[in-house]
């Protein structure tokens, strides 16, 4: 599994708290986990592999830079 580049982790978990399809999934200690509404996962996790996607096309690893 390839990870994205740190930066990019970054600009797509903005991305992912500010959308309206963004829940939070839990907030243990300082660690605020979000899911996704739309396809149910954690962005948490979703937003640091490299070949992943939003559902709804905000990001992509086809646009990073």
């Amino acid at each position: 599994m390839i990870l994205a580049a740190k930066n990019e982790y970054k600009r797509r978990f903005k991305i992912c708290e500010e959308c309206e399809f963004s829940r939070v999934a839990f907030n243990i200690k300082k660690v605020k986990g979000l899911g996704c509404r739309k396809c149910g996962c954690f962005m948490n996790v979703k937003a640091k592999i490299y070949r992943m996607k939003c559902p709804v096309g905000k990001w992509s690893f086809e646009c990073q830079t």
